[in-house]
């Protein structure tokens, strides 16, 4: 187990993901690995209100609902009421292309908010709000440090590696390093 723990934003969409220890599909296994990998290296999950109920409306298969058991009878929910950074969202939003592509990243920007309150890391599968989000760096620059983690991408990115190693900071895995077309 690691010395020191990591403050994690997930992405419900991960955690609907987990699939059972018998799955057989990539995705299901590679967030079932990652999510037990957090649980047994004593790392925290960020839970706002908003994420939350994001979680409880897509998460709800018992594995899931089993391995969130777990982390709260462990003590490693850190439950947070972020502030609004009304600032970071007009710098993000003035790089949406169409209102639609504004409301995405408006769903996501959850995510950000929790991340920017805590130690600046998300774990998340979604590829198009990361894209987003780096590109908006470039004028939102309190978001530039956010090390964004998708568990899905295992030879990219050796997620559980990174894990295993204490969650720590690397400039690699930033927003403002992400290469858009990557």
């Amino acid at each position: 187990m690691s010395n020191s723990s990591k403050n994690l934003v997930i992405d419900a969409c991960v955690g609907r993901s987990m699939g059972k220890e018998e799955t057989t599909y990539s995705t299901a296994i590679n967030c079932r690995e990652f999510l037990l990998a957090i649980r047994d290296h004593g790392h925290c999950i960020v839970i706002t209100p908003e994420i939350r109920q994001e979680w409880e409306k897509h998460c709800k298969s018992e594995t899931i609902l089993e391995w969130k058991a777990e982390m709260v009878s462990r003590g490693k929910i850190l439950p947070i009421n972020p502030k609004d950074y009304q600032e970071v969202w007009d710098a993000i939003a003035t790089t949406a292309d169409n209102e639609g592509h504004e409301r995405n990243m408006a769903k996501d920007f959850r995510l950000l908010k929790a991340a920017l309150e805590t130690d600046k890391t998300i774990i998340s599968l979604d590829e198009k709000s990361r894209r987003s989000f780096a590109n908006a760096s470039k004028k939102a620059q309190e978001i530039r440090e956010i090390v964004w983690v998708n568990p899905d991408r295992i030879e990219k990115e050796q997620p559980i590696a990174w894990l295993n190693n204490g969650a720590e900071f690397e400039s690699d895995r930033i927003l403002a390093s992400f290469r858009i077309q990557d």
